[in-house]
């Protein structure tokens, strides 16, 4: 089914339809006025009208090609199959949302000098600025930790890319832990089932659980085929930060631990007074792993605690261009403008040299 984005456009039929029966009174009069004052036989070196039906046809053969640029102007179009063109290429941003990117061990926003609330948000403020300097890219978002999360495949549609970031959480204690084995086959998948080149930015502490070690020799391998390029983030310090696991006390929690007692009748409303932390895990940034992934895929490492941000990234990211095409069902519209204009204009020459040529 047909609609149009600018339908007020057809507003201009009625000066159109407004001229056209004046020219019919002007040419209608001229038509009778050469009948009545000029022989027959030089009626038709005159005028090529020889009927006032002919001049109501040639009117209506008019308003028909008005029609067509009036409608081409109100921008016709239609639910189907469109092809998605991102100015610049696809980048999926990944990033870390385990347990370990909890610590508060971040580093200075290199102009506001805030330091993040800790590691996710430091990814986070990340993503959202690369998006602003870089906003002609389309943008895919992945999370992980034990599994990944897909949020979005890539878009051109910035302010919802930028709303998934800002909303984003580290993921639950029952799905957390890092693996990038899952992240880079999820990305894989997303190669395989979109077209034109992708980059990814990949933005992580960078540790992996002792025991937890795992081969990506074959996921770098495709990735290398494929030809993905893999910047990587890496966020925390050296030196290491804790995540701290706390449990929360009401008034009368307190109260019946201190005195063994399980009395609860006073009534009273129960408020959280006391914080004991139960357990607490270093956590330290590694940067191996970051640093292969990058260095196997042709991207670039870079490093939050050595003053690195977004512009010294911006460089070592490629614009593939028109070559970053994908063809999507979506919301959008594919536009008829051309096909109107293209009856439009064959309307025009058959009116000009065929049908009513003086």
């Amino acid at each position: 089914m047909i609609d149009f984005e600018s339908i007020n456009q057809f507003y201009w039929m009625f000066p159109w339809i407004f001229f056209l029966l004046y020219l019919y009174r002007k040419q209608s009069k001229s038509f009778l006025w050469t009948l009545d004052n000029v022989s027959k036989r030089f009626v038709n070196s005159i005028t090529k009208y020889s009927s006032l039906t002919k001049i109501k046809l040639h009117l209506l053969f008019l308003f028909f090609l008005g029609l067509l640029v009036i409608t081409t102007s109100a921008g016709p179009r239609m639910e189907g199959m469109v092809e998605d063109v991102s100015g610049k290429g696809k980048i999926i941003l990944v990033l870390d949302g385990s347990f370990s990117t909890l610590a508060g061990d971040t580093s200075p926003h290199p102009i506001t000098k805030k330091y993040p609330e800790d590691r996710f948000a430091e990814e986070q403020i990340f993503a959202e600025e690369l998006v602003d300097a870089n906003p002609d890219f389309a943008y895919g978002l992945i999370t992980f930790s034990g599994k990944p999360a897909i949020h979005s495949m890539p878009t051109n549609d910035i302010i919802s890319i930028k709303t998934f970031i800002h909303t984003l959480l580290a993921h639950s204690f029952e799905s957390t832990g890092s693996s990038f084995k899952l992240a880079l086959q999820e990305i894989l998948r997303q190669v395989y089932e979109t077209e034109g080149n992708i980059q990814v930015i990949l933005l992580s502490d960078g540790e992996v659980p002792e025991g937890k070690e795992e081969d990506l020799e074959e996921e770098i391998r495709l990735l290398k085929r494929n030809n993905v390029t893999v910047h990587t983030v890496g966020v925390g310090t050296s030196k290491g930060g804790a995540v701290n696991f706390f449990v929360s006390y009401t008034e009368e929690e307190k109260k019946e631990l201190e005195n063994n007692s399980t009395d609860d009748s006073t009534g009273t409303k129960k408020k959280e007074v006391d914080q004991k932390v139960i357990k607490k895990i270093q956590t330290y940034r590694q940067d191996d792993l970051l640093s292969k992934l990058a260095k196997e895929t042709g991207g670039h490492y870079i490093v939050v605690e050595k003053g690195q941000w977004v512009n010294d990234l911006i460089p070592y990211i490629k614009e593939t261009g028109a070559i970053a095409k994908s063809k999507i069902k979506t919301g959008g519209k594919i536009d008829l403008s051309v096909y109107f204009l293209i009856i439009f204009l064959a309307g025009f020459l058959l009116d000009g040299f065929v049908l009513f040529r003086k």
